[in-house]
């Protein structure tokens, strides 16, 4: 059961891959409440979508379609997409407690973590089919997620967790490793209050770099370096990269704290590329949120025409370098001290790729 985006008349765009969280949401028993009184039930889950999108936005996310009594949403994270749900099911249950008891409509909610094909605002793949299958097998007001959504929100979030077992999903030719969530409404207040879900570990957005000179192809190059960097970094087990499709409204020049404070990152990666003369020059930067210094950039040259090679060793170099930025910067955190002055964090240096 494939969930799509909303219709677009817009021309389009390319076929992507993605890894993301996805939430899937569905009212239980509407069919039988709009047979009983079809006004009043639009009217309360108009009212109940209201809530679920404030919140889906507060925690990152993206509205990806919510035709009839159902929603589907994506997450930079299994973490983000676990948090957004208890609220929403916390703030349903408020709401429909002042209904009576028949005329109230509980939303069932499945998240899952994997990789998605996005095309425009469309999602497919058998990551979003999975979300559904899983929010199916969810109790009225209820969450479950599957065992990588699980594994990622474990160690991060004081929630109680019941395993379902591996499950045989329709139309899924793999077993699913299935948990419900056990929740009481004081968690939903404590992450509404921190509302930052990807706490106790380096987290860094990459942005996609600003195009300063006016050749076409220069914008597939940075898009290409964007994400072979972000795969990079996604293979280190102790950083954690936003999904691209949350960070495509920032670009270098952007104000760090905002997008730390909006994407929930505390480093933040970007970089600009133009064309000289003969060479192609491409800037990047690290940026620590919480201090709005730059703990590391660097200017790189390159010559020559094979943009696959500019591509893996602006990403060698980059990968390489940042990830020990992240990791010095994470322990001068945990033992509390003042970072250094930012001259000696800074590589000004000057690179150039080999012709």
């Amino acid at each position: 059961m494939a969930h799509l985006g909303a219709r677009s008349c817009a021309t389009p765009t390319r076929i992507e891959r993605r890894l993301a969280a996805i939430l899937s949401a569905d009212a239980k028993g509407y069919s039988r409440l709009m047979a009983a009184d079809d006004v009043g039930t639009l009217r309360t889950l108009n009212a109940h979508r209201s809530v679920m999108r404030a919140i889906i936005d507060a925690y990152g996310g993206r509205l990806v379609d919510d035709p009839g009594d159902n929603l589907l949403a994506e997450f930079a994270s299994g973490v983000s997409g676990v948090c957004c749900a208890v609220e929403i099911q916390c703030a349903l249950g408020a709401r429909n407690a002042r209904l009576a008891e028949d005329r109230r409509l509980e939303f069932r909610i499945g998240v899952n973590f994997g990789d998605v094909i996005a095309h425009g605002a469309r999602l497919y793949g058998d990551a979003v089919n999975i979300a559904a299958r899983i929010e199916a097998l969810a109790e009225s007001g209820g969450v479950c997620v599957s065992g990588l959504v699980h594994d990622q929100a474990v160690s991060r979030l004081a929630l109680h967790w019941e395993l379902l077992g591996e499950r045989s999903l329709k139309n899924i030719g793999r077993l699913v490793r299935v948990y419900r969530l056990q929740f009481e409404p004081q968690l939903a207040r404590d992450l509404h209050a921190t509302r930052s879900p990807l706490i106790g570990r380096a987290s860094v957005a990459v942005l996609p770099f600003r195009q300063l000179s006016p050749a076409d192809e220069l914008h597939h190059v940075g898009a290409g370096i964007v994400e072979r960097i972000i795969g990079a970094l996604a293979a280190i087990p102790d950083i954690f990269v936003v999904s691209p499709s949350v960070t495509t409204r920032f670009t270098a020049g952007h104000d760090v704290g905002v997008i730390g404070r909006e994407l929930g990152v505390r480093y933040v990666l970007s970089g600009t590329i133009r064309r000289t003369a003969s060479d192609l020059r491409i800037s990047t930067e690290l940026a620590d949120v919480a201090t709005r210094t730059i703990l590391w950039a660097r200017k790189t040259d390159a010559c020559g025409v094979n943009l696959v090679a500019l591509e893996e060793r602006i990403t060698e170099l980059t990968v390489r370098t940042i990830a020990v930025q992240v990791r010095d910067a994470e322990t001068r955190r945990a033992l509390r001290m003042r970072p250094p002055n930012v001259d000696h964090e800074t590589d000004r240096g000057l690179t150039r790729v080999a012709c």
